[in-house]
C-alpha cells in the first residue's frame, strides 16, 4: 500500500511523467489502497493495525510535501474521510478484537508508576484472567526474553539461548518471542543492536545521497524509508525480522541501498576525473 503511494506520486509529481501514466496511476494506485485495507482488516492483526496507524502520519507527511498544498489538502481529506467511513462501519468488530486488549494495556500503564515498578505491573497484567491470550502469551514471551537479556546485555547469548529458553521463568511453547529488537538483543546484546542500527543507518544514508544526486527519484528514497519504518513498527510486536519476510525485506532493502552507494561512487569518480 505504502509502494503504491509512492508510486502514484512519482507519476504525479515527476517532471517528465507522461500524463497517460499519472491518469493510469492515479486510477490503479487507490484500486491497490482499498484492496490493502481490506485486507488489513480481515486479516485481524492488531500489530498490524497499530503500525499502520503510527506509520500514516508519515505518510500524509510525505504526501503533503510532495504535492501543491492545495492538492495535498484535497487528497489528505479523502484519505482520512474514506478511513473514517470505513472504520465506523466496522467499529463494533474493531472494539471486539483490539478492545480487551487496548483496555489491558492501559490497565498496565497506569499501574506502572506503582510502588513494586514495570515488572510487577506485567506480572500482574500476566495473571490477570482478563487479559486476552495473545496479549497474555506476548507479555510471558517478553518477560523470558527480558531475563535472558538482563544476564548478557552486552554480546547476547549466540544460539544458545535456546538451551537457556525452557529454564527462564514462564514455560511457552515458542522459541520465537514475538518482538524483534528482543530477539536481536537476547542473540547479540547491546553490541550487535547497535552494528544493526548502524547497517541500517547506513542503507538509508546511501539511497538518500542518491536521491541527492538525481540516480533515483525523490519518491524512491521516501518510499524506502517509510516501507522501513512500517517494518520497524510491525516487529513491535511480532519476531517479523526472524521470518522469511523479514530476510526478504533485509537482502532487498540492503542491496537496493548497496546499488545506490556505488553508483554514488561512480559517479563522483567520474566527477573527479573529469
Amino acid at each position: 500500500m505504502i509502494g503504491s503511494i509512492l508510486w502514484m506520486l512519482h507519476y504525479r509529481t515527476g517532471e517528465r511523467s507522461s500524463p497517460w501514466m499519472a491518469a493510469s496511476a492515479s486510477i490503479i494506485c487507490p484500486l491497490i489502497v482499498a484492496v490493502c485495507l481490506v485486507a488489513v482488516y480481515g486479516a485481524k492483526s492488531k500489530g498490524v493495525w497499530l503500525s499502520l496507524g503510527l506509520t500514516f502520519p508519515f505518510v500524509i507527511l510525505v504526501i503533503m510535501r510532495l504535492l501543491k498544498f492545495q492538492k495535498g489538502l484535497l487528497a489528505l481529506a479523502v484519505i482520512v474521510g474514506l478511513l473514517a467511513i470505513g472504520i465506523y462501519g466496522v467499529r463494533d468488530n474493531i472494539d471486539r478484537t483490539a478492545g480487551p486488549t487496548f483496555s489491558s494495556t492501559m490497565a498496565m500503564l497506569e499501574s506502572f508508576g506503582g510502588h513494586d515498578g514495570v515488572s510487577s505491573a506485567v506480572a500482574q497484567t500476566i495473571k490477570d484472567g482478563a487479559t486476552p491470550i495473545s496479549m497474555d502469551e506476548r507479555l510471558q514471551l517478553w518477560s523470558n526474553a527480558w531475563q535472558l537479556f538482563s544476564m548478557a546485555p552486552l554480546f547476547g547469548w549466540g544460539s544458545e539461548w535456546l538451551t537457556l529458553w525452557p529454564r527462564t521463568h514462564y514455560q511457552v511453547n515458542y522459541t520465537i518471542m514475538h518482538n524483534g529488537y528482543l530477539e536481536i538483543l537476547v542473540r547479540y546484546g547491546v553490541v550487535g543492536f547497535v552494528a544493526f542500527a548502524a547497517m541500517l543507518v547506513s542503507s538509508c544514508i546511501s539511497v538518500y545521497r542518491a536521491a541527492c544526486f538525481r540516480i533515483i527519484p525523490a519518491t524512491a528514497f521516501n518510499a524506502y524509508w517509510l516501507i522501513l519504518l512500517f517494518f520497524g513498527f510491525t516487529i513491535l510486536s511480532n519476531s517479523n525480522n526472524r521470518l522469511a519476510i523479514g530476510e526478504s525485506l533485509a537482502l532487498l532493502s540492503s542491496a537496493f541501498a548497496l546499488a545506490c552507494e556505488a553508483k554514488v561512487l561512480s559517479v563522483n569518480g567520474s566527477k573527479k576525473t573529469g
